[in-house]
C-alpha cells in the first residue's frame, strides 16, 4: 500500500499517473477523477517510507520524502510524532564528533585499565599431619649396609645436574607501566567517522523536511512544540554539520520553514532570541529539543562558526513577517543582529 502512495510523487508523471490510477481504486475512488484529492494512507506511513528516504536512486528517494511529506498533512495529529522520527534517524546517522581533551591519561596516550589486586595472603595449616613422616636414608647408607651383608651392590652412575635456566631479565619501570597502561586507539579520539550511507540519511531526512514548507503538502507548525523542536534540530545538528552538501540543505530547509511556518507572533516571539543566542555564542538552547539526544551535538568552534551561518539566513526569513509599526523595535533588533555578525571573525559567517 505505502509503495503505491510513494509512487503517486513520482517525477516521472507515466509512474504518478499509474499509481494514483491504483490508489484511487485501491481506495474507493473513482479511478478516472483526476480532479480528486487523493485519500490519505494510513497512519502507519512512516513506517516504511523512512527507510526509502536513504536508498541510492534518487528519484525513489525524493518520491518517499514528498509521500512522506503530504501524509503528515493528511494527518496533522502526527506531525510532532513524525517531527522526532525525523530527527531522530538524523541523530542515529549524525557522525560522533570527537571527545573533548580529558585528563593527564588522554593527553598521555595511554588508556588506564584495571589494576590487578595483589593475592591474598596463604592460610596456614592448623590440623596437623595425620601421619609422620618416615625419614629416608641416604643412597650412601643403603649402600654401606648391603656391603657388609654380601648383597650385590649395583654401581651408581650419577648424572650430572641440568643446567639451572637462566632467570629473565628484571623489567625495567617502563615495560612494569606498560602492563597496567594500554594504546590509546586514534579513532577513539577523532570520533565516529562518516560515510556515505550516513550521508544520504541525513540528506533523506533534509529532503523531507522541506517539503513540509511547500503549500502543496499543507503541513502545519502552528503547533509551537514541533516547530520548538524542528527549528532547534535544524540549528543544533544540521546546520553545524561537517558535510558541506548537507549544510546547504540544511540552511534551505530552515530558511523555507521559517519563511512558511513562523508568521505568528508565538512564533516569532520564540524565533527571534533563539537565533540572536545562536549568533551571539555558536549554541542552541537545547531546552526546545524535547526529548531529542543531546550528547552527539557538536560544540567545537567550527561548528558553532557554521551554526551561526544558518541563523543568519534564518533570520532573513523572520524578517519577512516583521510588517507594520508594531514590529518596528523587532526589525531594529533584527538589523543590529545582522550588523554584529560582521564582528564574527568567520569569513564564512560575514558572507
Amino acid at each position: 500500500e505505502n509503495r503505491i502512495w510513494m509512487n503517486c510523487f513520482d517525477k516521472d508523471m507515466s509512474i504518478q499517473t499509474a499509481a494514483r490510477r491504483a490508489w484511487r481504486i485501491a481506495t474507493g475512488d473513482d479511478p478516472d477523477d483526476t480532479e480528486q484529492a487523493l485519500s490519505p494512507p494510513s497512519k502507519m506511513y512512516a513506517i516504511s517510507l523512512v527507510s526509502l528516504l536513504s536508498v541510492e536512486d534518487e528519484s525513489i528517494a525524493s518520491a518517499a520524502a514528498a509521500a512522506f511529506a503530504h501524509a503528515v498533512g493528511m494527518h496533522p495529529d502526527t506531525t510532532e510524532r513524525a517531527v522526532l522520527r525525523l530527527c531522530n534517524t538524523y541523530i542515529d546517522a549524525f557522525p560522533t564528533p570527537a571527545a573533548p581533551s580529558a585528563g593527564k591519561a588522554k593527553s598521555s596516550g595511554k588508556m588506564m585499565l584495571n589494576t590487578p589486586q595483589p593475592l591474598p595472603p596463604a592460610k596456614k595449616l592448623t590440623k596437623p599431619l595425620s601421619k609422620p613422616l618416615k625419614k629416608k636414608t641416604s643412597s650412601s647408607a643403603s649402600a654401606a649396609m648391603k656391603i657388609g651383608s654380601g648383597t650385590k651392590v649395583k654401581k651408581v652412575i650419577r648424572k650430572a645436574p641440568p643446567k639451572p635456566t637462566p632467570k629473565p631479565a628484571a623489567m625495567t619501570k617502563e615495560q612494569i607501566q606498560n602492563q597496567f597502561f594500554a594504546e590509546k586507539s586514534a579513532s577513539s579520539n577523532e570520533g565516529e567517522q562518516d560515510s556515505p550511507d550516513k550521508v544520504r540519511i541525513r540528506q533523506g531526512v533534509l529532503r523531507t523536511v522541506s517539503g513540509f514548507a511547500q503549500s502543496s503538502n499543507n503541513v502545519s507548525l502552528q503547533d509551537m512544540s514541533s516547530l520548538k523542536i524542528l527549528v532547534g534540530f535544524l540549528m543544533a545538528y544540521a546546520n553545524a554539520d561537517s558535510n558541506e552538501q548537507i549544510r546547504t540543505m540544511a540552511r534551505n530547509a530552515i530558511k523555507d520553514i521559517v519563511a512558511k511556518h513562523g508568521s505568528s507572533d508565538e512564533a516569532i516571539e520564540f524565533l527571534l532570541p533563539h537565533f540572536e543566542g545562536i549568533l551571539n555564542k555558536g549554541i542552541v538552547d537545547e531546552t526546545c529539543l524535547g526529548s531529542l539526544p543531546t550528547e552527539n551535538i557538536p560544540r567545537q568552534v567550527s561548528a558553532s562558526d557554521r551554526r551561526k551561518e544558518g541563523a543568519v539566513v534564518a533570520l532573513g526569513s523572520v524578517a519577512l513577517h516583521l510588517k507594520g509599526e508594531a514590529n518596528v523595535d523587532k526589525i531594529d533588533s533584527t538589523i543590529d543582529m545582522l550588523i554584529a555578525t560582521l564582528r564574527t571573525p568567520s569569513e564564512d559567517v560575514q558572507a
